[in-house]
């Protein structure tokens, strides 16, 4: 894989982990504490404002990009920095490493939001948000620089769907979507926290340039036709990946260890991909602001 093809592709993979970090950790626990799961109650009382930052590491033993692996087990990892509080704004700074590309740094992401959940239907949360990108790369002139998001969580009891789209903006313009569904299983309770497994799985639909034949018979020439290929954007199912992280919740700290299996699907009939699978962790700490 050539150097510019492959900084596209890790920058696509930055573009997509940021916004998965996003939903699954900050939008996870606004949930959480919104919908006053028990394991929160100490944290904070529900007729006050809150504050929180939430600063999260995690790393995976491979790459992907909508199930397709990118490099040889090529490991990777981000960092985040969140901030939000009860009247729904959010405020995040992310930053994405791979240990194959040059520079392994990749890219800083900026994100601002606003969520609610909605008095009228308990177990619903919605949000949007604006994120801007930086690449560290001074060679690599970006096809995407911002993405605009919106999303929609809903839960009952131990299971929760939730719905993202976003649109990728910039010198060209992309969409993506998510679904997400999974179930949440308490394994053990202890004094300040909790062991429980979270098994799900994520669709992944987003564009792919797909080629077509177009056949032209040549006028005045019988039986003489002209073949062209043509390529155009298809929007469709690329992945179904399949989740089973554990995790385990002390006080403020969060730390969650999971195993993901990627079923790739080509829009292109030509094509085909292998199915993948990596390891992931994630080690986080909520911090309140005030007492």
């Amino acid at each position: 894989m050539n150097r510019f093809l492959l900084i596209l592709v890790l920058t696509l993979c930055s573009l997509g982990s940021f916004a998965q970090a996003k939903t699954e950790n900050l939008d996870s626990l606004i949930d959480d504490i919104l919908l006053t799961d028990r394991e929160f109650e100490p944290l904070f009382t529900p007729d006050k404002s809150f504050h929180y930052l939430y600063l999260n590491a995690n790393g995976n033993s491979a790459t992907t990009y909508a199930g397709r692996e990118i490099g040889d087990n090529q490991l990777n990892g981000s960092a985040q920095l969140f901030y939000f509080n009860s009247w729904g704004l959010s405020l995040g700074l992310a930053g994405q490493m791979y240990a194959d590309a040059s520079p392994s740094y990749s890219s800083t992401v900026a994100s601002v939001g606003y969520g609610l959940s909605p008095k009228f239907a308990r177990g619903l949360y919605l949000r949007a948000s604006y994120d801007r990108y930086f690449y560290a790369s001074s060679d690599y002139v970006p096809t995407y620089n911002s993405a605009a998001n919106l999303g929609a969580s809903y839960r009952y009891k131990n299971f929760a769907s939730s719905l993202d789209a976003s649109m990728l903006m910039g010198t060209e313009t992309g969409f993506h979507f998510t679904w997400t569904n999974y179930a949440k299983f308490k394994l053990w309770n202890f004094k300040g926290g909790y062991l429980r497994v979270r098994p799900g799985v994520q669709l992944y639909f987003g564009q792919e340039d797909v080629e077509y034949a177009q056949t032209t018979a040549l006028a005045g020439s019988w039986g003489s036709v002209f073949t062209e290929y043509v390529t155009q954007k298809e929007l469709g199912l690329m992945n179904v990946q399949l989740r089973l992280p554990i995790e385990l919740s002390y006080k403020g700290f969060d730390i969650s260890v999971g195993y993901y299996y990627n079923i790739p699907r080509s829009l292109d009939s030509y094509y085909s991909y292998d199915k993948s699978s990596y390891f992931g962790i994630s080690i986080g700490y909520l911090l309140p602001l005030q007492k």
